[in-house]
């Protein structure tokens, strides 16, 4: 199941988490500030957050925790994609990503 909330002048995600069979979550182009309310979203493998307001790195850590089957992140165009290393920062925390941005993992992306 795909769902689509881009451009909704969404601040905080809430109440998706009973959309347990939701595999692509799109909340691109909103105000979202922190990654929070996704940690039943089990089967969840992709998941576009670009062009919001995300800065904090350690937001990534509940993703790893919680979504395991997540495979292909976009966090392009917030203010934690403009950090020294961020690409390095974000496999470091989420190891199992294949893609991130829609570019697939090379060997460039590792943590300087």
């Amino acid at each position: 199941m795909t769902l689509n909330l881009s451009f909704n002048e969404i601040k905080v995600i809430s109440g998706i988490n009973t959309c347990k069979q939701l595999r692509k979550l799109d909340l691109s182009h909103n105000f979202i500030s922190k990654i929070q309310n996704l940690s039943e979203l089990k089967i969840l493998n992709v998941l576009n957050l670009s062009n919001n307001w995300i800065s904090d790195l350690n937001d990534l850590n509940l993703l790893n925790d919680h979504n395991k089957a997540l495979e292909d992140l976009f966090l392009k165009c917030n203010p934690i994609s403009s950090g020294k290393n961020y690409r390095g920062e974000v496999y470091f925390r989420i190891s199992k990503l294949n893609r991130l941005d829609g570019v697939i993992k090379s060997d460039k992306d590792k943590l300087l």
